[in-house]
C-alpha cells in the first residue's frame, strides 16, 4: 500500500468532510461545472479537506490562491509546487501607468487579468481548481477565478468570519448565493485549543448580538503589559512569534517603545531586525506581506536624480536609495535596494520606484518594522506563538471588533498570550527607563497659557 493510500485509510474524516471529499471526488469523474463553497470555523478541519481531494484527485487539481502567503501555505501542506497565485505582481506594482484617474481601476484589473492568465485569457484544463483562504477573494479576483475555472469544478474552501479583503470590505464569496457545506464540527483535539475555544466563543457571541469581544477571550492566557514588552524582546529574534494589534497607529507606537529598550538608534537598522514587506520589484523573490529579516547594509546611502511624472507634471526629483541583504525564513539572503519610507504621498509613487529600477538596474524594495503587525498584515499566515494586543475602543463597528480579534487569535497554531492595550501605559516610565525631562519654561506659549487659566480657576 502506497504512503498516500495509507495516509487515506488512516484518518477519520467527519460526516461533513467526507460528503465535501465524494462531492468533489464525483464531479471530477463526471465532469461537473459549477462553483461550491465549503465554509468553517478554525478546526473544522479545512486543511485536511484540501489535502484529502489534492491526495485522490491527483493531476486532476489545480491548486489557486488568493496571495503568496497563501500559496506558500498551501503547497507546504499538499507538497504541491504548482500552486498559482491570484494576486500576482499586480498588488506590489499597480501597472496603471498609462491610465488617467477614472481609468486607474480598470487598468488595474487589465494588468492583474494579464498577470493572472498570462497572454489571452487561458482556461485551466483541470477538472477541479481549489482556492483556499477564499474569504480574501475582493469581487473582482473571484470574477477572475471564474473565468480562469470556466470548464472545471471550483471549489473555495475558508473561513467567512474572517477580516473581509483590503479595499473590498463588502464582498464575500461566502455570500454571494453560493451552494455551501458548512463544516461546523470541530476536531477534538482542536476544541480542547485556548485559541479555538475563544474563537468559537467569538462567533457564538456575535450571533447572539453581543456588543463586546473582551468576555469571549477569557479561555486565552492573559499578561501584562509590562510582561508584553519582556515577552517581545524575548522573541523578537523568533520566526515561529509575531506580536498583532489593531490599528497602525498602536503598531508605531509599541515599535518606539521597543526599539528604545533594546538601544537601537532610531535611524538606522540592526542585524536580525525583521521587516514587512509592503512593495517588492517584479523580479524579486519574495512578495508583499512576507517577513524578512535584516542582515547588513550592501553600500553606502547615495542620491540619484529621476525624471518622473507626479500627479501629471513631470518633474526632476532627488532620492537618497542605500542596497541592503535580507534574509527570509528558508535563510536564502536577498540583496535589493530598500526603502524604509514612502517616496511620496502621490498615487505616482509605483512610478518613482520603476524609475529608480530602471537608473540603478536593480530590485526596489519597501518595508517597514515588522516587530508588530496587523490582522490584516497577518491574514493568510500562522505562528506557533502570537501575542495578541486587544484594543477595542479603537475597532469601529461592532462587526470589525468581533472579526478583527477572531482573525488575529487564529494566527496562532499553539498559542495565544493576551494583552489589554493601554495606549498610555506604553509610554510610562515602566517601558522608559529615560523618559524626557520636560520643564514648564520649555513649554509652548499656549500650553503655559492653558496652565495658568486652569490654575487660576482652581484657586
Amino acid at each position: 500500500m502506497s504512503a498516500q493510500q495509507q495516509n487515506q485509510t488512516t484518518v477519520n474524516y467527519t460526516p461533513e468532510q467526507q460528503r465535501g471529499i465524494d462531492l468533489v471526488t464525483e464531479a471530477a469523474r463526471t465532469g461537473t461545472r459549477g462553483v461550491i463553497a465549503f465554509n468553517g470555523p478554525a478546526g473544522s478541519g479545512k486543511t485536511t479537506l484540501v489535502r484529502a481531494i489534492t491526495d485522490r484527485l491527483g493531476d486532476a487539481v489545480q491548486l489557486v490562491s488568493p496571495t503568496h502567503k497563501a500559496n506558500r501555505r498551501l503547497a507546504a501542506i499538499t507538497g504541491r509546487d504548482d500552486v498559482k497565485t491570484i494576486a500576482s505582481t499586480t498588488r506590489r506594482f499597480l501597472g496603471a501607468e498609462d491610465a488617467d484617474d477614472r481609468g486607474v481601476l480598470d487598468a488595474i484589473a487589465t494588468r492583474r487579468q494579464r498577470l493572472f492568465f498570462g497572454d489571452g485569457v487561458k482556461v485551466s484544463k483541470a477538472a477541479v481548481v481549489i482556492c483556499d483562504e477564499a474569504s480574501m477573494l475582493s469581487r473582482r479576483d473571484f470574477e477572475q477565478l471564474q473565468r480562469y475555472a470556466a470548464n472545471s469544478l471550483l471549489v473555495l474552501i475558508g473561513d467567512a468570519f474572517q477580516l473581509a479583503p483590503v479595499g473590498d470590505a463588502h464582498f464575500s464569496v461566502f455570500h454571494s448565493g453560493l451552494e455551501t457545506v458548512h463544516l461546523s464540527q470541530v476536531h477534538r483535539q482542536a476544541a480542547e485549543s485556548s485559541v479555538l475555544v475563544a474563537a468559537n466563543h467569538l462567533r457564538i457571541r456575535y450571533v447572539d448580538g453581543e456588543c463586546s469581544t473582551s468576555d469571549c477571550l477569557l479561555s486565552l492566557p492573559r499578561v501584562s503589559m509590562e510582561d508584553s514588552m519582556k515577552l517581545i524582546v524575548a522573541n523578537w529574534r523568533n520566526y515561529r512569534f509575531i506580536t498583532i494589534t489593531h490599528t497602525n497607529g498602536a503598531r508605531q507606537q509599541i515599535t518606539r517603545v521597543l526599539r528604545h529598550q533594546l538601544n537601537f538608534t532610531k535611524d538606522d537598522l540592526h542585524e536580525r531586525e525583521p521587516l514587512l514587506i509592503k512593495k517588492a520589484s517584479k523580479t524579486a523573490s519574495f512578495h508583499k506581506g512576507d517577513i524578512l529579516r535584516f542582515v547588513r547594509w550592501a553600500e553606502a546611502a547615495r542620491e540619484i536624480t529621476l525624471n518622473v511624472v507626479i500627479d501629471q507634471t513631470r518633474r526632476k526629483v532627488t532620492r537618497k536609495i542605500q542596497r541592503a541583504v535580507l534574509r527570509d525564513t528558508d535563510g536564502k539572503e536577498h540583496t535589493t535596494i530598500l526603502l524604509l519610507h514612502a517616496l511620496t504621498d502621490s498615487r505616482d509613487e509605483h512610478k518613482e520606484i520603476a524609475a529608480i529600477e530602471k537608473a540603478t538596474d536593480d530590485t526596489v524594495t519597501q518595508a517597514e518594522l515588522a516587530y508588530v503587525i496587523t490582522a490584516h498584515s497577518a491574514q493568510g499566515s500562522e505562528w506557533d506563538e502570537v501575542l495578541f494586543f486587544h484594543d477595542e475602543m479603537f475597532m469601529p463597528g461592532r462587526e470589525n471588533r468581533f472579526r478583527f480579534a477572531y482573525t488575529a487569535i487564529t494566527r496562532a497554531r499553539k498559542t495565544c498570550y493576551l494583552v489589554k492595550l493601554n495606549r498610555c501605559a506604553i509610554t510610562t516610565t515602566s517601558f522608559d527607563p529615560e523618559p524626557p525631562e520636560v520643564k514648564f519654561e520649555d513649554l509652548p506659549d499656549a500650553t503655559k497659557a492653558l496652565f495658568s487659566n486652569l490654575h487660576k480657576k482652581a484657586a
